[in-house]
């Protein structure tokens, strides 16, 4: 998780952030080493840091990156995260620990090719289907917490629960968010957006990177969400790059 340590005001304190993170530790054998899965939650709990440090550098208190709008909170975090699984990031941040090689590029685009495998069911499923019943647990219905969530979950899945699996009890983000888990799809549509005005095979070159850093980091918020999403797509966001996403296959190169 990224957690702020000393909130910044332009011109009198420069903003702190702390990444407190559970990786696999060191063993006789081996040393940790991250999965994918590791690696983009780094990468997305780093989309917090950086929005706090870049967007706290206003004149007023509370308006730093971390304080806009929940429904727009993870969407700088969602979008690092998917950028971590680019061959661009990947060679740059991988080496095998014995030869201090990079990942291959044919295996970068087997693990890209795998990652599509299951998508849209995925976001049904875990995603819809979790944010359903959070909106349905707010609403204070009496079938109980094991009924209620077999039964959602029955509604956006082909697949049934094991019973007594208590899947409610592993619903971590339900204390956090509370009945607003809705804000990870919403943000993985404004996500994608902002992913897809990189260039794909070369996302850390050109313009886009610059333009993301002044138009939705650096003003927090000092401002609302939509009228910086405004400034850096030219206009507000679409379902378009998302539903490539969905139904996005890696093609061999």
């Amino acid at each position: 998780m990224s957690s702020e340590v000393v909130p910044g005001v332009h011109g009198v304190q420069l903003p702190e952030s702390a990444l407190v993170c559970t990786f696999p530790a060191d063993t006789a054998a081996r040393p940790g080493l991250l999965s994918l899965d590791d690696l983009v939650t780094f990468f997305h709990e780093l989309g917090h840091l950086l929005h706090h440090i870049l967007g706290s550098q206003g004149r007023w208190a509370g308006t730093n990156g971390l304080q806009v709008e929940s429904d727009f909170i993870e969407a700088p975090s969602v979008m690092l995260g998917e950028l971590a699984r680019t061959r661009a990031v990947l060679s740059l941040v991988t080496r095998h620990h014995q030869t201090g090689q990079p990942m291959p590029n044919a295996l970068i685009d087997k693990l890209a090719a795998a990652t599509t495998f299951g998508r849209a069911q995925f976001v049904r499923g875990e995603i819809l289907g979790l944010t359903t019943l959070a909106l349905e647990l707010h609403e204070r219905r009496r079938d109980g917490l094991d009924a209620q969530t077999d039964a959602t979950i029955a509604r956006f899945t082909p697949f049934s629960l094991v019973s007594g699996s208590h899947r409610w009890a592993s619903f971590d983000h339900l204390t956090a968010y509370g009945s607003t888990v809705y804000v990870y799809v919403e943000d993985a549509v404004i996500a994608a957006d902002f992913l897809a005005q990189f260039d794909r095979e070369r996302p850390l070159d050109g313009p886009a990177g610059a333009r993301y850093r002044k138009a939705i980091l650096e003003p927090g918020a000092t401002g609302p969400a939509a009228a910086s999403i405004r400034a850096f797509l030219g206009r507000g966001e679409t379902l378009d790059a998302f539903k490539r996403w969905l139904g996005a296959v890696e093609r061999k190169r």
